[in-house]
């Protein structure tokens, strides 16, 4: 953030089992303090050093009481929320409903992250540098030389086929920034955590420039 005093607040949204506990695991370390948001069945996750702090809901299924209980947080905007991370598993069909839920908050910048992209880490296809860069520019529409073992995956190139022309039809209605992938495996030398450290760094810038824009017009 611009200060060292402002606390960037994350809301992550996913449904049970797309990796939001262990994203945030992997980012905060043990210094950290949990809260419970009165009222609700939100939890703070603070990450003190770093000035972070993650909202997430305890349960996140495909229910109304679920979509409702995420919209009227947002609409009793009861924290500020500075960006949004949506995860989701790259190999489970996308429910337009979780998409939607980024148009609760059209100027917080946020970020879709396919998660779970482990097969990608076998050290028979590339080095990490190399892998790194082609998941962070995954949705480059410029990017038409993705290595065979991103094209021979029929499932990943339809979701990211799917995501971009989602993307492109609600561009007025969201502040989509990225569409990352990621993979959360942490084993030894060849099996590290890869998307992490990019999906932080350019939250951070990017919610740096919304912050610094906002400060100067009246919205």
């Amino acid at each position: 953030m611009t200060s060292a005093n402002i606390t960037c607040q994350i809301l992550v949204l996913g449904y049970t089992g797309s990796g939001r506990t262990t994203l945030i695991k992997k980012i905060i370390g043990e210094n950290i303090v949990h809260e419970t948001i009165s009222g609700t069945n939100y939890e703070q996750i603070k990450c003190l050093d770093k000035h972070l702090t993650f909202i997430k809901t305890s349960t996140f299924e495909t229910n109304d009481k679920s979509w409702y209980e995420v919209q009227e947080f947002i609409r009793n905007d009861l924290l500020p929320i500075h960006a949004i991370w949506l995860l989701l598993h790259y190999q489970s069909d996308i429910d337009e409903n979780l998409l939607n839920q980024l148009k609760m908050l059209p100027r917080a910048p946020s970020f879709i992250i396919l998660n779970k992209t482990d097969f990608l880490q076998s050290h028979s296809f590339c080095c990490q540098s190399e892998l790194e860069k082609y998941m962070k520019y995954f949705d480059d529409t410029n990017q038409n030389d993705f290595p065979n073992y991103f094209r021979n995956n029929q499932i990943l190139m339809v979701k990211r086929e799917y995501l971009m022309k989602w993307k492109m039809n609600n561009e007025d209605v969201i502040n989509l920034q990225h569409i990352f992938l990621m993979s959360l495996i942490d084993k030894d030398e060849t099996h590290r955590s890869i998307g992490v450290k990019t999906l932080l760094e350019e939250t951070i810038r990017v919610v740096d420039v919304s912050e610094q824009l906002r400060s100067k017009t009246y919205f």
